[in-house]
């Protein structure tokens, strides 16, 4: 983890800037530096002249971004002044740098904004509370990932197949070049039908897939949320562009949980799994009229015996 323990900061002295040291040997566009006041500071330079400043519009109090028209060329400032936040701006920052490639001119700047307004859950959690199904959904998925996914597959596959909270998910939680999950957790113990909220979700162009049903209690010897995401920062500490990725897109959810939610511990009761093979009783969007856009279903539980796996996500993980 030392990657995100250094500090970017630490070779600046107060009222450095318009100096600035490099942030990366791989990109000397970017560089850090602090003001008078103490803010710290992201900016980016380069040698050709834009005006970029209507791309930069307020994110959240405390962080500033600006272009330095005094500055000959481009360059656009990042300036966090609320400093309690120092810790999380230098993740956002390596990220931004990792991920911004051969990106230049108007391209680069667009791309470190929408990167920037992607992080402000990561940065200013809103916490005003998952709905019941977001926050089952979710701590449903980590536990998944964190119990089997990873332990399976490992970090770099997880991330690049881990789908359920990116913005531009596609319909299942979890995936792989050949097979999806769609996971289902309840705090029903013994519920009678399973929810299928898209005819996209059980429908998808792969050789396998599968429908897991975990059931939930909640429980003071079980794992919280944070928990969940702790330990999976964890075990991805020795990939630190996976562990970058996978802040944000799990942020981006995590910022609108409450205390209460991250702090509730939950246990796994127990679980089912079924294959989804041809004659499985699903509506398919490849199946239905173009003109109807939309459509949610249930499914009755206890006619889905014969698709069991007798081996559960272990035996179905194992087999593709």
């Amino acid at each position: 983890m030392s990657y995100f323990n250094e500090d970017p900061w630490e070779k600046c002295s107060l009222g450095s800037y318009p100096a600035g040291v490099r942030f990366s040997e791989y990109d000397a566009r970017f560089r850090v530096s602090k003001d008078s006041a103490g803010s710290v500071i992201l900016f980016i330079h380069e040698d050709e002249k834009l005006l970029v400043s209507d791309l930069l519009k307020d994110i959240f109090s405390g962080l500033q971004l600006y272009q330095d028209t005094a500055i000959p060329g481009t360059r656009m400032v990042i300036k966090l002044e609320a400093i309690e936040l120092k810790n999380k701006f230098a993740i956002v920052c390596r990220s931004i740098v990792d991920e911004a490639g051969s990106l230049t001119g108007v391209a680069l700047y667009n791309f470190i904004y929408e990167e920037l307004f992607g992080w402000s859950s990561f940065m200013r959690p809103k916490k005003s509370g998952l709905s019941d199904e977001e926050y089952t959904g979710l701590w449903g998925e980590l536990s998944v990932a964190l119990d089997h996914y990873l332990r399976i597959f490992g970090v770099k596959k997880f991330c690049d197949t881990w789908t359920g909270l990116a913005s531009t998910s596609t319909p299942q939680d979890l995936s792989g070049c050949d097979f999806t999950i769609e996971v289902k957790a309840t705090f029903v113990v013994t519920p009678k039908v399973l929810n299928i909220s898209s005819l996209e979700q059980l429908d998808a162009p792969v050789q396998k897939q599968a429908l897991l049903h975990l059931r939930l209690s909640e429980s003071s010897d079980g794992r919280s949320l944070q928990d969940l995401i702790q330990s999976i920062e964890a075990f991805m500490a020795g990939h630190p562009r996976e562990l970058s990725k996978f802040l944000r897109v799990v942020r981006e959810k995590v910022g609108d949980a409450s205390e209460e939610q991250l702090r509730q511990k939950n246990s796994i009761l127990g679980s089912d799994c079924w294959e989804i093979s041809t004659d499985f009783p699903r509506l398919r969007r490849s199946e239905i009229s173009p003109l109807i856009t939309k459509a949610e279903y249930k499914i009755s539980i206890h006619g889905l015996s014969d698709f069991k796996c007798e081996d559960g996500i272990e035996g179905f993980l194992n087999g593709v």
